[in-house]
C-alpha cells in the first residue's frame, strides 16, 4: 500500500491480503461488548469531498468470547480517490481489541504503511476515526460500520 501526496490531493494505491470469521455468542456476566460480526464500511477523508476521497467495504469481527477484548477479523476495501479506485481484499486487521467500554481499535499495515482505526461500538454499529500513514504522510477522517 502506498500514499503519495500530489498538491493538495491525494493518490492511494493499495496491495495487501489474508482471511477470517466471526461469532456472535455472549453470556452473562460478559466484561466486553459483543463485537463480533460482519459490518458495511462507509468512510471520508478530512479536507477532501466525498467525490474526490471515499472508502466503502465490509469489516469482518471475530471474538472468542466476551470474556476478553481480544478481536480478530479482515477488510475488504474499495478506496476512491480522485477518480482512482483501489481494492484491499481480505486483509486482516492487526493490533485489534475492543475494550469494557466498547472501544475498538484496529490496525492494517504493510509496505511502509500504517493505517489505524479507532471507533466507539454502540449497538450494531461503530462510529470513529482513521488515520492513514505512510511515515511523513497522513491523512485521516471519519468512518462508520454497521451490522
Amino acid at each position: 500500500m502506498r500514499l503519495a501526496i500530489r498538491g493538495a490531493r491525494c493518490l492511494l494505491a493499495v496491495t495487501l491480503l489474508a482471511s477470517c470469521g466471526g461469532d456472535d455468542s455472549s453470556g452473562p456476566g460478559d466484561p466486553f461488548p459483543n463485537a463480533a460480526g460482519s459490518y458495511s464500511i462507509d468512510a471520508g477523508f478530512d479536507g477532501f469531498t466525498r467525490t474526490e476521497a471515499s472508502m466503502t467495504g465490509s469489516l469482518n469481527l471475530t471474538q472468542a468470547s466476551q470474556a476478553t477484548g481480544t478481536i480478530g477479523g479482515d477488510v475488504d476495501l474499495t478506496l476512491t480517490l480522485e477518480g482512482d479506485v483501489s481494492t484491499l481484499s481480505d486483509e486482516p486487521i492487526l493490533a485489534s481489541s475492543v475494550t469494557p467500554a466498547g472501544v475498538v481499535s484496529f490496525q492494517l499495515s504493510g509496505s511502509g504503511i500504517t493505517w489505524t482505526f479507532t471507533g466507539n461500538l454502540d449497538g450494531d454499529e461503530i462510529t470513529g476515526r482513521h488515520t492513514l500513514t505512510d511515515g511523513s504522510t497522513t491523512a485521516s477522517g471519519d468512518w462508520r460500520a454497521e451490522r
